[in-house]
């Protein structure tokens, strides 16, 4: 597995975690708000905290990257202002990587 997989399946994980889902919600197709905020969240702090690039993201999560920029773009303007859905869930899956 490319490292890049190995620090997505991380991120994914801790926020899988925080939102109480699972790893197959997170990744499959579904639209429910409770599973898309924490996908959007795992994308944009893969990208954000990793660096990975979009269209490898892209194809970790079977999307096309033109979704994969809208979701970014869509947590960014969250973080701007200042949704709580979105922020709790930010914040409390970076923590985990500021103990590390």
């Amino acid at each position: 597995m490319a490292n890049s997989a190995l620090k997505m399946l991380e991120v994914i994980g801790h926020t899988c975690a925080e939102a109480e889902i699972t790893q197959q919600e997170l990744l499959g197709r579904s639209r429910i708000n409770r599973i898309v905020i924490p996908r959007q969240v795992a994308q944009y702090l893969s990208h954000a905290i990793h660096n990975i690039k979009i269209v490898e993201i892209g194809r970790f999560f079977g999307n096309d990257h033109s979704t994969i920029i809208h979701n970014i773009r869509k947590v960014r303007c969250m973080i701007q202002i200042k949704d709580p859905e979105y922020m709790e869930l930010l914040e409390s899956v970076a923590e985990k990587y500021s103990e590390v």
